[in-house]
C-alpha cells in the first residue's frame, strides 16, 4: 500500500470514529422566560446543575426576560434531572469605580433562597428535544 493510500485510509478511519462519537452536541434544549412577582427579570443568570454527574448548563437572562441554556459553548444540555438557581442584580450605569476598578455590584433582585440549588425549590426533568421552562419566581420563600 502506498504512503498516500495509507494516509487516506487513516483519515477515513479518523472521520468514521468522529462520526460515531459525535462532536459533543446535546440531545435537549431548554428555553423560557423568567419573572419575579409577575414582572420579567431583565438581567441575571440561570444555572441548571445535574443531579447525576455531568456539566452544568447556564443562561444569561436577556432584557426581555427570555433565556436559552448552553453547556460550555454549545447550545443545549443532556437530558436528566436538574436543580436550578437564579441570580439577578440591578444593572449599574457606572463602567468603573472611582479607583478605576470594576463598579460595585447592583442591588440583588432575587431572594437569597434562589441562589442555592438546595433551597431554590426549582427542580426539573429535562427530556430529549425542546423543553419550555418558564420560571415564575416570588419574593416569598417556597414552603412559607
Amino acid at each position: 500500500m502506498s504512503r498516500i493510500n495509507q494516509l487516506f485510509a487513516l483519515c477515513l478511519c479518523a472521520l468514521a470514529a468522529l462520526t460515531q462519537v459525535g462532536c459533543g452536541s446535546y440531545d435537549a434544549t431548554v428555553s423560557g422566560s423568567v419573572s419575579l412577582d409577575g414582572e420579567p427579570l431583565k438581567s441575571g443568570t440561570i444555572s441548571f446543575f445535574p443531579v447525576a454527574d455531568g456539566p452544568t448548563a447556564y443562561a444569561r437572562i436577556e432584557p426581555t426576560g427570555q433565556y436559552e441554556l448552553r453547556t460550555g459553548r454549545e447550545a443545549g444540555l443532556a437530558p436528566g434531572e436538574y436543580q436550578v438557581t437564579v441570580v439577578a442584580r440591578e444593572q449599574r450605569e457606572l463602567a468603573a469605580n472611582d479607583a478605576g476598578g470594576p463598579p460595585p455590584p447592583g442591588k440583588q433582585l432575587t431572594p437569597n433562597h434562589y441562589r442555592d440549588r438546595k433551597t431554590s425549590g426549582l427542580a426539573y426533568t429535562i427530556e430529549p428535544g425542546h423543553n419550555q421552562i418558564d420560571l415564575d419566581l416570588t419574593t416569598a420563600q417556597p414552603g412559607g
